[in-house]
């Protein structure tokens, strides 16, 4: 596994995303599909990552597709996705993501 200093943008599925844009991506592009994909390809933080911001296969788990909820655990430490091409062969269920989260405090 191998990390490189990178930029990499908020992810569509972060709940973050949504409210610093104001309104959900999917309504306002949902006319353009054109524009719709390629701001999720601009906008897709896949790989393995330590600190940052987090990506989701089925949204934002640290939610739980409820952004009342007061979980403190909402920084993302370490992001590990799985990967066949790597030295180690990793895989989380179906192809998925391992995030580990820590509280700000």
């Amino acid at each position: 596994m191998q990390f490189t200093k990178k930029y990499a943008p908020i992810g569509t599925d972060d709940y973050q995303f949504s409210q610093g844009l104001g309104e959900d991506l999917y309504e306002l592009l949902s006319n353009n599909d054109r524009i719709m994909k390629q701001s999720l390809e601009i906008s897709s933080p896949f790989g393995h990552k330590i600190g940052g911001y987090p990506d989701f296969i089925q949204g934002d788990a640290r939610w739980g597709n409820n952004p009342d909820s007061d979980t403190e655990q909402n920084i993302l430490l370490f992001q590990m996705d799985s990967s066949v091409e790597d030295a180690v062969h990793i895989l989380w269920r179906d192809d998925g993501i391992c995030n580990f989260f820590i509280s700000p405090s």
